[in-house]
């Protein structure tokens, strides 16, 4: 907007410039040919009045015609009676021309020029008897120099400049007021819970500032109306999740109230309390990742966290005749917060125990490149269709029937390490879940500086 602002006034300046110095130049032009005229005529009647002198005066009346001819005027000479010396009888304005003309000689001034404009021209001379003469001629009527010289004329100008100008500025202002007045409406209507509105694609598509403007403040909107739509279908989720086994509490207590011996009942509310705790856990966690709080980053041995962990789940997968393993491991070092990356790799390990086949196992690989580490858990589960795996890093996502919190808490530790996570369905079966991460210190390094 800037540059169109400095263009558009730069180039006013310049059309008003070129404007005024054009008319200059041809005024100028034109005062040099009316001087050049001036100068012919005096000479043509210094030489016709030398030879009425002479007492020649069909050469005088000659040499007068000839010039008026050149010229095309009408001019006399006069002598200082106001007498024609060509026999052309002079007009009142013609003698009194030559009084005044005479004055002005005296002090030097041989040009004449009324108030009310130039009617006659002229200049009085001497001739080289010492006689004064007058060529008088009436004044050409040249429009551009009357338009010079006419105060109404400049009045005129003036009014169509101011006119032009004031039109030219009213539609510069428009041309970038107008879509800022509409980006300032689509803000309010955003501020006012419309969170549908958009800039028009017409202001989008202009390749200024304004234009870039309109299309961030439409990203901008789309964000926010997915992020609040997330929200509420997150506290959605959440009352519905929470219901469930505040439901089952209230059952449980309302049967443990009526039996004599409420053990049995008293192991299912602590069940249920259990996964309330762990459910209201993983929600502070989600929160606190979410909220963009920062977290106390250090150099983590990512190595020695996948073993851990993958140590850890196969411990639990014994009990459903499952197993963990793990294939791969590059040592690598990155920077991070140990304890969310743990808890990231186990929650994937987790879902992953729950999905594979009894009897199967869950593969585990961590391999390196020059700037980036890849960590792929992969079960034998009989796969999930596309739309799930679309949005199975969502909250309450979940395919196995549980909360769905564990996935999206993973994703979100990834996304704050500066990493990524994408599931994909294996060629012969089961879930691949794999996350990227940028990698601190090449393998040899990390080996060296745990060393």
């Amino acid at each position: 907007m800037l540059r169109k602002i400095f263009v558009s006034f730069w180039l006013t300046v310049v059309v008003a410039g070129l404007a005024f110095h054009g008319a200059s130049t041809a005024l100028h032009q034109a005062e040099l040919r009316s001087n050049e005229r001036e100068q012919q005529l005096v000479t043509a009647a210094r030489d016709a009045a030398e030879a009425w002198e002479r007492g020649d005066k069909a050469r005088a009346a000659a040499t007068m015609a000839a010039i008026n001819r050149a010229l095309g005027t009408s001019a006399n000479v006069l002598d200082a009676h106001g007498q024609s010396i060509l026999g052309i009888p002079p007009g009142a304005a013609a003698r009194g021309f030559v009084e005044t003309a005479t004055r002005f000689f005296a002090r030097g001034v041989h040009g004449v020029v009324g108030d009310s404009g130039v009617q006659l021209v002229g200049e009085t001379f001497e001739s080289t008897g010492a006689a004064r003469y007058t060529v008088v001629t009436p004044a050409r009527r040249n429009p551009f120099l009357w338009l010079a010289a006419s105060r109404q004329a400049t009045d005129l100008v003036l009014a169509v400049i101011l006119i032009l100008g004031g039109v030219a500025c009213f539609v510069l202002a428009r041309h970038f007021a107008a879509p800022l007045t509409q980006l300032g409406a689509a803000a309010n209507a955003v501020a006012d819970g419309r969170l549908e509105t958009r800039v028009s694609e017409r202001i989008g598509a202009r390749r200024d500032e304004v234009g870039t403007l309109a299309r961030d403040f439409n990203r901008m909107a789309e964000r926010i109306e997915a992020l609040v739509a997330g929200q509420r279908r997150l506290l959605g989720d959440v009352s519905h999740e929470l219901r469930s086994p505040l439901a089952r509490l209230t059952v449980a207590l309302t049967l443990a109230r009526r039996q004599a011996d409420p053990a049995e009942y008293l192991d299912r509310i602590e069940l249920e309390a259990q996964r309330l705790d762990l459910l209201v856990g993983q929600l502070l966690m989600l929160a606190r990742i979410e909220s963009g709080v920062e977290i106390a980053r250090s150099e983590v041995d990512l190595t020695a966290i996948v073993q851990e962990v993958v140590s850890d789940g196969d411990f639990e997968a014994r009990a459903g005749e499952r197993a963990v393993v793990l294939e791969e491991a590059d040592a690598c070092t990155i920077t991070g917060n140990p304890d969310l990356l743990r808890s990231a790799i186990e929650n994937i390990v987790r879902n992953a125990i729950r999905h594979t086949a009894a009897g199967t196992e869950v593969a585990v690989m961590l391999r390196t490149t020059s700037d980036r580490v890849t960590v792929t858990v992969r079960d034998h589960g009989g796969g999930l269709a596309e739309e799930i795996l679309d949005h199975l890093f969502e909250p309450f996502r979940s395919a196995s029937g549980g909360a769905g919190l564990g996935l999206a808490i993973a994703e979100r530790v990834v996304h704050m390490h500066g990493g990524s996570a994408e599931a994909s369905n294996a060629e012969d079966g089961g879930v691949a879940v794999r996350i990227t991460l940028p990698l601190l210190l090449s393998s040899q390094e990390g080996e060296s500086g745990r060393g």
